[in-house]
């Protein structure tokens, strides 16, 4: 994540406006959790979400990041999006305020996404590692109906 790149201040106004492409329909996501240097293992658990048609904010959506009470209370605070990667710095709750990352990378029937979340502790920042691999799995199940 050392080396990741977010995109700010230099989008052209083409570059600001695209969203990013993902496929509409049932993704499975398993994410991986790292408590920085905590001595507890790696945590992975799976679940699933759906990605509406025309729903910009879809990955955001099955995947959690754009909900501050998943980013332990995390804004987003400069986003760059392009059809195929999202990424934003965040600014996380603390005193003083943590900073963070999102970077989510599309590839047809995959997503992979990496979120760091820093957590000020006295004197340093502790980091909270999220790692997601998401994969298309086709339509989303028809909706419940209320009986």
């Amino acid at each position: 994540m050392a080396g990741m790149v977010l995109l700010a201040g230099g989008l052209t106004a083409a570059q600001a406006a695209e969203t990013l492409q993902v496929k509409p329909g049932l993704w499975q996501v398993d994410r991986t959790m790292e408590l920085g240097a905590m001595p507890f293992p790696p945590k992975t658990v799976r679940y699933h979400g759906c990605i509406k048609p025309g729903d910009p904010d879809g990955v955001l959506a099955i995947t959690g990041y754009g909900r501050p009470d998943v980013t332990n209370g995390c804004k987003i605070i400069d986003k760059a999006i392009t059809t195929n990667s999202y990424q934003a710095k965040l600014l996380c709750q603390g005193e003083p305020p943590g900073p963070g990352v999102i970077d989510i990378k599309v590839s047809g029937d995959s997503l992979v996404s990496e979120v760091l979340v820093g957590e000020r502790i006295p004197g340093s920042t502790r980091w909270i590692s999220f790692k997601d691999e998401s994969k298309y799995l086709g339509a989303c199940p028809p909706p419940e109906k209320a009986s």
